[in-house]
């Protein structure tokens, strides 16, 4: 089994001698600030999003008061101080979600049309959903695909969006799902789509020309783009 053994250090505190003399001591890699990068490498995010984990603007809040606890939002008006001076928030909390891009062994991506009240309109989306209590977004993942499309599938991680950041927290991690199996559907109670298989070279010419703006379905195209060739 691995071992890994982190330190928190504060400036002139010696823990990057201390850690190189205990790594050397345990015969195990030393690794300071140059994980950021082969983070990045590994995952395809940019280094410096990574590196804006030290430079977090310190952030504290003094009350937070409750205004809305929903089934999918639970919204708040936070006191908070923000760089050192103080300001109200109305920040929304969600419980996350994942979507997926499906592939088809012909080469068909399995998109899902329904209406979203929201909007006023049906839209054309990958199947996507919401993170139950305690669920990984890899689980979230594999239940929405058989749910909403009735098939499950190898599941390769894209990455993540946050879908609003300047009012709600909500993150959707995106999948692409290949080697797909069919087993049957299971909608939510309430939950009304179409399933509609769409070759992939008329899934990119649809986004050339505008004619699918679903947010999560657009990003998650975006980050895939190199591995659907």
């Amino acid at each position: 089994m691995g071992r890994i053994i982190t330190i928190a250090r504060g400036m002139g505190s010696g823990g990057k001698t201390i850690g190189k003399m205990l790594a050397k001591e345990l015969d195990i890699p030393y690794y300071d600030k140059e994980i950021i990068r082969m983070a990045s490498d590994e995952s395809g995010i940019n280094e410096k999003l990574f590196g804006r984990v030290d430079e977090k603007i310190k952030n504290t809040i003094f009350n937070r008061e409750e205004i809305y606890d929903g089934q999918i939002v639970h919204l708040f008006k936070d006191q908070v101080e923000l760089a050192g001076r103080k300001a109200v928030r109305e920040v929304i909390l969600h419980c996350g979600a994942a979507a997926i891009i499906p592939v088809t062994a012909d080469g068909k991506v399995l998109f899902v049309k329904q209406y979203r009240y929201p909007v006023g309109e049906a839209l054309l989306e990958i199947p996507a959903g919401k993170m139950d209590p305690g669920e990984t977004p890899d689980a979230c993942a594999a239940r929405e695909l058989e749910e909403e499309t009735g098939y499950r599938g190898t599941l390769k991680k894209l990455g993540y969006v946050y879908t609003t950041p300047g009012f709600c927290n909500e993150t959707i991690h995106l999948y692409l799902a290949t080697d797909l199996v069919h087993t049957a559907q299971h909608l939510d109670e309430g939950e009304f789509l179409d399933v509609l298989p769409i070759p992939l070279d008329e899934v990119w010419d649809m986004i050339r020309k505008g004619n699918i703006y679903d947010a999560k379905t657009l990003s998650a195209f975006a980050i895939a783009r190199d591995a659907l060739k």
